[in-house]
């Protein structure tokens, strides 16, 4: 349906297919916003994710489950209209006795709340998606909510028009999933300066 696919390299994208691997892959991800970003010369747009990172209550073990990660809102809805799970206290994802849980990327970095093991992450994306449908940027928002209206839906329009720029992320930690390193690395000004103009190929 419009709204919730894009286009890149002449695939469409489904954004609840990627934010439901991105959730599941991932214990640290609280909420997982999935869309598509321009990229200068290049048609289409580029698969990017805002993921909140969780955080372990006072007393909370690595063990347990905390919380859930964004899913689509029910059928009929368009891209704007994605409803955080985690804001309302819907159903756990990624944790718990789950097969997500069961495989080692899906596991936090060091077994700890609001670690992201990169290198797993990118291993279970590469596995679990067709490649033009692995994001390419991963923003991490700095607190969980950040991406919600008053109503609980999951803005768009403002995170891709900031895109994946470092100067407009408003201090936001970026990713970028590099397929030398077989990982996703920090993206800085250097780096996204040599995406703009083409020198790293996407």
């Amino acid at each position: 349906r419009i709204g919730d696919t894009f286009r890149w390299k002449g695939e469409n994208v489904s954004t609840a297919e990627v934010a439901q691997v991105l959730s599941t892959a991932c214990e640290s991800f609280a909420e997982v916003n999935v869309y598509g970003v321009v990229v200068a010369g290049q048609d289409g747009r580029a698969g990017m994710a805002a993921v909140s990172l969780r955080q372990a209550p006072s007393g909370v073990g690595s063990g347990s489950a905390l919380g859930a990660a964004a899913v689509p809102h029910p059928a009929g809805g368009s891209e704007g209209d994605l409803t955080s799970t985690a804001a309302q206290g819907g159903a756990e994802v990624g944790g718990g006795d789950g097969a997500g849980a069961s495989t080692p990327a899906a596991m936090s970095a060091n077994g700890q709340p609001g670690a992201v093991d990169w290198s797993a992450l990118y291993r279970r994306v590469s596995t679990e998606l067709p490649s033009y449908a692995q994001p390419l940027f991963i923003r991490v928002r700095k607190s969980v909510g950040s991406d919600l209206t008053t109503t609980f839906k999951l803005k768009k329009s403002e995170l891709q028009s900031e895109g994946f720029d470092p100067a407009a992320v408003q201090g936001d930690e970026l990713y970028w999933r590099d397929v030398g390193s077989q990982a996703y690395v920090p993206l800085g000004v250097d780096l996204h300066a040599q995406v703009v103009s083409g020198a790293v190929r996407l």
